[in-house]
């Protein structure tokens, strides 16, 4: 019952800052287009155009990939279990998602720093002059909550559960 709550929860958040990276994705949308349009028309472009899309880049990106790890569609290669019998399958699901729950962590608690630093000393992108923890902040967060949504991957494989699909 708990773990179906936290996979509920899980996913909502997640699709909740999915739809945060869908908006990011239309706004480098928006800023090309109108790039685009000023320097064929008025002779003239937005200024710091590759920095926003840049920035919207990642926003869309570390929003979106947690989703994927909270519903299990991430890419994976099961070749050789496709047709391994389910308790090994299991057991390899379990372990791909620690792993992945590890690996996460690390990426978070090395990637802190860097984070902590960019803001402390306000460095700036060259040309608009944009924070950098502006662009450490979705990597933080996107990474934080891959790492969580595999745990709760791994605990419900591991207890066996399958929980709905809603969200």
């Amino acid at each position: 019952m708990l773990l179906e709550k936290l996979d509920r929860a899980m996913k909502r958040m997640t699709r909740l800052l999915a739809y945060g990276g869908a908006v990011a994705l239309l706004g480098c949308v928006a800023v090309t287009v109108v790039d685009v349009t000023k320097r064929n028309f008025f002779a003239s472009s937005v200024f710091g155009a590759v920095e926003w899309v840049q920035l919207g880049i990642i926003w869309a990106a570390f929003l979106t990939i947690p989703l994927g790890f909270a519903h299990g569609s991430h890419i994976a290669v099961d070749v050789f279990l496709a047709r391994a019998r389910l308790g090994v399958r299991r057991i390899v699901d379990v372990a791909n998602m620690l792993a992945a729950f590890l690996a996460l962590g690390a990426c978070l608690w090395w990637g802190f720093e860097q984070a902590r630093h960019s803001f402390a000393t306000n460095e700036l992108t060259l040309t608009a002059g944009l924070p950098l923890w502006l662009f450490w902040l979705p990597i933080m967060v996107g990474t934080a909550l891959s790492a969580l949504s595999a745990l709760v991957v791994a605990l419900i494989k591991l207890a066996g559960t399958t929980p709905g699909t809603e969200a």
